[in-house]
């Protein structure tokens, strides 16, 4: 069984909140949203998936990639053999995740996650990340079911995180105001359980 991860950089992990973290590198921005480090490293291990890079930070090249992913808290060795997308002049990304799908057969289970809107012909296993706020919670849970993730007992059952990943979608994600509305604790809970062994 084989999982990927195919991952844009710009938006999903440096939202635009993150050109103000206070140990940003400026004029070229390379520090990562570390709330979307923190549910990409939780992803990674709850799925074994890989990361494929879907981004002009491919253009950097193998060795900047791996300096960047260390930098940031993302172990490199999470990185696939052929760790981008292939790039045409006049390809889009969306042809880009096509081309790579077809070359790896033996890929089950992939999700693409970025903050643009993907062609759900092309790819239907997508994720679009708000610009602002970059990988969110919600984007987790949803990820999470394109990986077939559910490592904890109690979230096993995928009406049940479905119903997470609705309820989510209604929000703004923790403007979550009626505090005893069963699917408010229902991601209270979650979250104490995904997160109960992290420091």
């Amino acid at each position: 069984m084989s999982k990927i991860i195919m991952l844009d950089i710009d938006g999903p992990m440096i939202p635009i909140r993150a050109y103000w973290l206070p140990n940003q590198t400026k004029p070229l921005v390379t520090m990562f949203d570390p709330v979307a480090v923190s549910l990409l490293n939780k992803l990674i291990e709850e799925s074994g998936a890989y990361i494929v890079i879907s981004s002009t930070w491919r253009n950097q090249g193998y060795d900047e990639i791996v300096a960047t992913l260390t930098k940031n808290g993302i172990d490199p060795l999470y990185l696939h053999e052929d760790w981008a997308t292939p790039q045409k002049l006049t390809s889009r990304r969306i042809h880009e995740i096509k081309w790579w799908l077809e070359d790896h057969p033996e890929v089950t289970h992939y999700v693409a996650i970025d903050d643009e809107s993907l062609n759900i012909d092309f790819v239907p296993n997508a994720v679009q990340c708000n610009s602002y706020e970059g990988f969110s919670l919600r984007n987790y849970f949803e990820a999470r079911q394109f990986l077939d993730a559910y490592s904890e007992d109690q979230w096993k059952d995928k009406a049940e995180h479905k119903t997470l990943i609705d309820f989510l979608r209604r929000q703004s994600v923790w403007q979550l105001k009626r505090d005893g509305e069963k699917d408010y604790w229902k991601v209270r809970d979650a979250c104490n359980t995904l997160f109960e062994d992290d420091d």
